[in-house]
């Protein structure tokens, strides 16, 4: 009975594995192809502005994402 559960196991964590890499496929296609549209830049920047740190000597620069 032993070498049954390992081969479901081992087959559940390997199917796991691969719907996890096809799902974060997915988001990555899906976010490149907004930001290749333009749809994306200032949604992220608005959202995420205040989690980003930002060292001492960025003072002057522009903290647009592009």
């Amino acid at each position: 009975m032993a070498p049954v559960v390992v081969k479901a196991v081992v087959g559940t964590a390997v199917l796991v594995v691969l719907m996890l890499y096809g799902m974060v496929t997915n988001v990555v296609l899906y976010m490149h192809c907004r930001a290749l549209h333009g749809e994306l830049t200032g949604e992220i920047y608005n959202e995420f502005a205040n989690s980003y740190v930002f060292l001492p000597f960025d003072e002057g620069k522009d903290r647009h994402a592009m």
